[in-house]
């Protein structure tokens, strides 16, 4: 093949050439094995991209793609998945991220490395795709590969504290989706709904933003928000409930009035109060009730 000789150059084209493969070697091998048309040069190909993974570079994102190309071309290709490995510990998310979507997606390993690299790039990744691809890491690994590596609660405990310390919705919602997929949300509602009482006001305000993305689970669970509207000492927290109940949409007449009840009022809270009333434009507001006739 006439571009291999550009790939052993290290030229600025180098990286091109090398992506090039990447993603036809890629689209090769996501084919069926019988449908897969037969490649010229494959020991040319294995030698060059074996010279660019064991050589010193500049760039570590060029061996990182040849080590990927390595494994495309073959699944058990041992000095490319030793390669990859190396990315797992890479403070830059993009390298760390490309190295879990080949080791954990296409070739399906999953260790008590690669699993500790995605919680790891989960909390870490200052950009949150890479945060999203940590999440789809977890979903493909499955609740059985994580629980055959120990590591359930770890995984557990970080996906709680994502529900609420992630700065993007888009994120914490996959979060939720996450935690659902690897059968954890009942336990997550238990802990999530003891939380709600907790004599900190910020561990009680986190709960309420968890329950923006988790759902509320129960009539007890909603009940007790309704409450904590009338009773919670802090503005935050109430604050927080009442964006909850606009994010979740929830088309319920207790919440509809318990939101016209704090409209009333001045400050910030009546004005969020407001705001998410736009969600029950088919209920209109009644006069105030105490928050004992809506249970």
């Amino acid at each position: 093949m006439e571009l291999i000789k550009y790939v052993r150059k290290d030229t600025q084209i180098q990286d091109d050439v090398i992506s090039n493969f990447e993603d036809a070697l890629k689209r090769w091998s996501m084919t069926t094995r019988r449908l897969r048309p037969a490649l010229s040069a494959v020991s040319n190909m294995v030698e060059a991209f074996t010279q660019i993974v064991t050589t010193p570079h500049a760039d570590p994102r060029i061996p990182m793609k040849a080590a990927t190309c390595l494994c495309y071309l073959d699944s058990t290709d041992q000095i490319g998945i030793d390669k990859l490995f190396t990315y797992l510990h890479d403070k830059d998310s993009y390298t760390k991220k490309h190295a879990l979507e080949i080791l954990a997606k296409h070739l399906k390993m999953y260790d008590q490395v690669i699993i500790q690299a995605t919680i790891d790039l989960l909390c870490t990744a200052p950009v949150y795709k890479h945060r999203l691809v940590a999440l789809e890491t977890l979903i493909n690994i499955g609740l059985e590969g994580i629980n055959e590596n120990n590591m359930t609660e770890q995984i557990f405990q970080t996906l709680r504290e994502k529900l609420w310390n992630e700065p993007h919705l888009v994120v914490r919602q996959r979060v939720a989706m996450t935690v659902n997929y690897l059968r954890m949300k009942r336990k997550m509602w238990e802990v999530v709904e003891k939380q709600l009482g907790h004599k900190d006001e910020e561990n009680r305000s986190q709960a309420v933003i968890s329950l923006g993305v988790l759902g509320v689970g129960s009539t007890r669970m909603l009940r007790t928000l309704l409450e904590m509207t009338e009773i919670d000492p802090s503005d935050q927290v109430q604050f927080q409930i009442i964006r909850t109940f606009a994010r979740l949409h929830l088309n319920d007449i207790r919440v509809k009035r318990n939101l016209c009840n704090r409209q009333q009022r001045a400050g910030p809270l009546g004005r969020e109060a407001s705001k998410a009333l736009k969600n029950f434009v088919n209920l209109p507001c009644e006069p105030k009730q105490s928050v004992s006739t809506l249970m």
